[in-house]
């Protein structure tokens, strides 16, 4: 089987902040325990890319994180309060070319990192060879912003599995 994982990351280390934005939004979800200051939640709608209901109802840093183990593919889009002012992606469908969407910038990238972190991950944006991709990406990523809730996190999937979950159900 697949794992291909996406879920949003609010910057809130109070889980009724989450709960409370899926109910602003209207939305089914299921929402982690606060970790290293990130709540991990994940929607019923547009399980690929963020959600305009979740997006214009959020108030604070909200991250959509989404990455897959089947190939080299991963990618985030950063709003703060209802504004994006960070998306990225990067893939690789043939296993030889790097397919890159960067609009990023430092001010976008501070939001997530220490100032000491930024140039990291920025390097660890702009990979020189498919190989640093494949060897540094989604991971060191997740590693550098503090996210651990990455691998198997999606509504479909956790909707299957939801005994193997410790998260809260908003209806």
């Amino acid at each position: 089987m697949s794992d291909f994982s996406a879920a949003y990351h609010l910057k809130s280390d109070n889980q009724q902040d989450a709960i409370d934005l899926l109910k602003k939004a209207q939305v089914k979800g299921y929402v982690f325990e606060p970790v290293n200051g990130w709540t991990t939640f994940v929607t019923e709608a547009h399980e690929c890319k963020p959600t305009p209901s979740v997006t214009t109802h959020n108030k604070g840093l909200l991250l959509h994180f989404d990455r897959t183990s089947d190939f080299l593919c991963w990618g985030f889009h950063i709003y703060q309060n209802q504004i994006q002012v960070g998306k990225y992606s990067i893939l690789s469908d043939d296993g030889e070319t790097l397919k890159i969407i960067d609009q990023v910038d430092t001010a976008s990238l501070s939001l997530l990192v220490d100032p000491p972190q930024v140039d990291i991950l920025q390097n660890l944006l702009h990979p020189e060879t498919i190989d640093t991709a494949y060897r540094h990406g989604d991971y060191e990523f997740a590693q550098l912003v503090g996210l651990t809730h990455i691998e198997w996190v999606s509504y479909s999937f956790i909707t299957r599995h939801i005994e193997d979950y410790a998260v809260l159900i908003v209806n």
